[in-house]
């Protein structure tokens, strides 16, 4: 798949593909490192497999340019 320009949101009925770039980690978000191995792994099985479940993100204070 091809990225997107990062101002580039594409909507698909009720799913939106959103530039990997506009999305922000959370403060809250309980993962904050990943070993360059659990890295390397995630990646062989996204890339094998893909995404099996949408990712869900939300709008950083209701702006639309950063999720």
């Amino acid at each position: 798949m091809k990225t997107l320009p990062n101002y580039q949101i594409r909507t698909f009925g009720d799913r939106r593909q959103i530039p990997i770039k506009q999305i922000v980690i959370s403060k809250v978000q309980p993962r904050k490192y990943l070993s360059e191995q659990g890295i390397n792994k995630l990646a062989a099985s996204i890339k094998s497999s893909g995404i099996q479940q949408d990712l869900i993100v939300r709008p950083i204070g209701g702006i639309s340019m950063s999720w």
